[in-house]
């Protein structure tokens, strides 16, 4: 018996439980009588908006058809499409289902690479959306180490994502993740798997502020440059240039974002600005930023705050009071809230209240982003608390406020 033809008789039977008829249900849903009927003969699979749908007008569980709907799906590229969509809308209890769904496929298929990449996307969802600690252990770890080279290098990205992002939520798997690195076989793995392996290393020791590490695994990575593709090698540069700030190295930043932007790296043309700025070349940095926002769209908060930020600084009190209130008005227009721009918004909030001569507000502000900031993976250089700290005794005593910025 197929899928399809699972869930249309599960819906049949939950409609007659309900002493509906195909008509009732279809004026209840607002879906068409024909199309119900195609449902529940097993002919037609409908959208996953239609099974809420008819959920709602059964008025049984949200999730009571997900497991027969899931089950109408044999293509694990299909499932793994309709999990990236459904995190999108926050529908985490379908996406942990579907995960499931793709590791049976797997399993029964005997694709052990997928198997890996679904079981390590699986513990990070749980992670992040249900609270629950993360199995990443030690047979976790072994069943990694013992497939990671079945992956293709999309799931092999996938999976290197899911594990960065655990790192920077959990000593524990910093750890177990480094270990795993250490222990593959690097003659099992390509160019372009090893250029993959190494540029997410050197991320995550960069975000651990382990900079000279985190210097070591991109350099590895740029030894297979020739086998990456152009959005990975765009990634990397822009690392490689956050390590470069990282290392007031700013020039040679300033050259990795430029070659960053040569693969159309967004994140490379907007963090030109910061390493111009800490070269003092402030109208370089507006110049970069204007340049950036005429050329993207949608990523203003990228740029804005640091750009309200050096205005305030530099005297231009207007122009920047007048970005920082774009930045608050983005930031309630933005559904998810980002951490990174709410402590750029607050750190600019404390200059604006340093330039209203409120130091005392001031000082309070900037202890609770620095707070804030040590409870975050956020990089010291995204939030200057301790120049700015410096600048506010500073300009108590009478000092310019840009001969103390300009001397950071």
């Amino acid at each position: 018996m197929t899928g399809s033809v699972t869930l249309g008789m599960q819906i049949r039977s939950y409609r007659k439980g309900n002493r509906l008829t195909q008509t009732s249900l279809a004026k209840i849903t607002g879906i068409r009588r024909d199309f119900l009927i195609g449902v529940e003969k097993g002919r037609i699979v409908p959208g996953l908006e239609v099974i809420d749908q008819i959920t709602d007008g059964l008025g049984i569980r949200y999730d009571a058809l997900y497991r027969s709907y899931l089950h109408c799906f044999d293509n694990p590229e299909s499932l793994l499409r309709l999990v990236e969509d459904e995190i999108t809308k926050n529908n985490v209890a379908f996406a942990l289902r579907a995960l499931q769904r793709v590791m049976e496929i797997a399993k029964k298929t005997g694709d052990r690479g997928l198997q890996l990449f679904a079981v390590i996307k699986l513990i990070l969802l749980r992670d992040v959306f249900t609270g629950k600690k993360p199995k990443l252990n030690e047979r976790t770890i072994e069943f990694a180490l013992s497939n990671f080279a079945l992956l293709s290098s999309d799931q092999m990205n996938g999976v290197l994502d899911s594990l960065y992002q655990l790192t920077l939520r959990h000593k524990q798997a910093f750890d177990l993740f480094i270990d795993l690195a250490s222990r593959i076989s690097k003659d099992d793995l390509s160019g372009k798997q090893l250029f993959l392996l190494y540029n997410h290393l050197g991320y995550i020791y960069y975000f651990k502020k382990q900079y000279f590490q985190a210097l070591r695994m991109l350099i590895k990575a740029f030894e297979y440059e020739k086998d990456a593709d152009c959005e990975s090698l765009g990634k990397a540069y822009g690392r490689l240039g956050n390590v470069a700030v990282q290392c007031r190295q700013y020039e040679h930043a300033i050259q990795a974002y430029k070659r960053g932007t040569e693969y159309n790296n967004l994140a490379c043309k907007g963090n030109i600005g910061k390493a111009f700025i800490r070269l003092g070349l402030v109208n370089e940095a507006i110049q970069s930023w204007k340049s950036f926002l005429q050329i993207t769209e949608g990523y203003e908060l990228h740029v804005l705050p640091d750009w309200a930020f050096v205005e305030m600084l530099y005297g231009n009190v207007q122009k920047g009071e007048y970005l920082h209130s774009e930045v608050y008005r983005l930031m309630r227009e933005t559904p998810l809230e980002d951490p990174t721009t709410l402590l750029f918004y607050k750190r600019n909030s404390a200059v604006k209240l340093i330039l209203e001569k409120k130091y005392v507000e001031a000082l309070g502000l900037l202890i609770e982003v620095k707070h804030e900031f040590l409870q975050s993976y956020l990089e010291e250089e995204i939030v200057p608390l301790e120049d700015l700290i410096h600048l506010l005794a500073a300009y108590t005593n009478g000092i310019p406020i840009v001969k103390s910025y300009t001397n950071i």
